[in-house]
């Protein structure tokens, strides 16, 4: 990301599969990943996907997250079933998550986020 600074406005796709997290493959090419990120100035403001709704492969996923942090001695958080049961009941969805915050730390030339915040974290965990 900070190669990303001198770039203006951003917007990054075709995240390789390996990076799918919570989100779909895409159907055009498995390799891929139905995600974006939106960044200014190498910030990033925006990060949005296609659900994955598929619970055998979102099991899996999430199976193999456990395998990986074991691997590297990080705490290993249970799988929580009724979320992968509920997944038979969602419809397909897209959403994306836009970092109001940032957009105006970006377009005020703001240096740290708290200078925009109403309760900067500085503030609160001192």
């Amino acid at each position: 990301e900070p190669k990303l600074k001198d770039m203006g406005s951003l917007i990054v796709h075709y995240y390789p599969a390996q990076m799918a997290a919570l989100s779909k493959l895409s159907i055009d090419d498995t390799r891929y990943a139905e995600r974006f990120e939106v960044y200014i100035d190498g910030v990033e403001i925006a990060n949005a996907f296609s659900e994955l709704t598929d619970k055998k492969e979102q099991l899996r996923r999430l199976k193999d997250e456990q395998e990986e942090r074991k691997r590297l001695g990080k705490q290993v958080y249970d799988i929580d079933m009724e979320f992968i049961e509920a997944l038979d009941n969602m419809p397909d969805s897209a959403g994306i998550a836009l970092g109001i915050d940032r957009m105006v730390k970006v377009m005020l030339g703001c240096k740290n986020i708290d200078d925009v915040l109403s309760l900067p974290m500085s503030k609160i965990f001192k």
